[in-house]
């Protein structure tokens, strides 16, 4: 992935080349839904502080967590408190990135050269999942921050449906919110109402492209960690349905295969819907409590993996 910040002549044919091999890694070892490996952006979230307005670096107090409070000896001393310097909004949000995103749909064409489009697809950052990483400094409340990045990132999404790709949205916020220190003292019902809030959001910014043309990305991320706090996807479903491209079932896609259970796979029937989440998948991290099955208690293995 490219470095954040201004993006230069050098690190847009770096990006190109990138994309190309990311590609052609994937033909080689039989995917058979293509993507750009994101190779033109520096994080799965954080590009768009380059391609909207309002945003800057800023020194924060680390907030540590749900679950990193709950393992303080595993997650290790001196993350409370701690001073850290984060992209934050602060300031009005507009939209500045159309040669940006011009870039990555040109990249991932140019690297796919004469192959069919319909099983491709090109993630961009959800409006939740930019609030997640990027705190508000600017305006009134919650929502009015969530619907401005919301009307900005419409561009960007609108964009990747006109190239011909499938659109994918990644809203780990719809899950791994559930362990953000805001949550410490709400309830789940509290929860729910918020992530209603952000589908609506999300919903808004994609109310022009086909639900069928677009896929939504759930997780509860892959930081290395117990995962206890983990919600369940049987206490988030009815709310995730909401979401336009959880609409057409078929072409959804539910990260259930959280890392603490990553062996499991589900089928959800709802009324007419079917949806069929993605497998777990193999992870590179190791630090959580593995569900050992049936009625036996998660294995801890915090302390032991730390050490290791």
């Amino acid at each position: 992935m490219l470095r954040s910040g201004s993006i230069d002549a050098g690190q847009q044919s770096a990006a190109k080349i990138a994309v190309a091999d990311a590609v052609r890694k994937q033909l080689d070892v039989g995917i058979d839904i293509l993507n750009d490996g994101e190779m033109g952006k520096p994080s799965f979230s954080t590009y768009v502080t380059n391609r909207l307005t309002g945003f800057a670096n800023t020194r924060q107090a680390r907030a540590p967590n749900l679950e990193q409070l709950a393992f303080p000896e595993y997650y290790g001393a001196g993350r409370d408190g701690d001073s850290v310097l984060v992209k934050a909004c602060v300031g009005p949000i507009e939209w500045v990135g159309d040669g940006q995103v011009r870039g990555d749909v040109a990249n991932l064409k140019a690297a796919l050269g004469t192959l069919p489009q319909d099983r491709v697809l090109m993630s961009a950052a959800s409006p939740g999942v930019v609030w997640y990483y990027q705190p508000d400094e600017h305006y009134r409340n919650h929502e009015e921050y969530l619907f401005a990045i919301a009307d900005a990132m419409k561009h960007e999404y609108d964009a990747i449906h006109a190239a011909g790709f499938t659109l994918q949205l990644d809203c780990p916020d719809l899950a791994g919110g559930w362990a953000r220190p805001e949550f410490r003292d709400k309830s789940l019902d509290e929860f729910r109402l918020f992530a209603s809030m952000h589908i609506d959001a999300l919903n808004h910014a994609t109310r022009d492209i086909p639900p069928q043309a677009m896929r939504m990305h759930v997780c509860w991320g892959n930081v290395e960690g117990p995962h206890v706090r983990d919600v369940a996807l049987r206490e988030m479903v009815g709310v995730l349905l909401a979401a336009r491209p959880g609409r057409r079932a078929d072409r959804s896609l539910r990260g259930c295969g959280r890392p603490r259970t990553g062996h499991r796979r589900c089928r959800l029937r709802f009324r007419h819907a079917c949806m069929d989440p993605a497998d777990g998948a193999s992870d590179h991290r190791v630090g959580e409590a593995r569900c050992a099955g049936r009625g036996r208690a998660p294995r801890i293995v915090g302390r032991a993996m730390k050490d290791t």
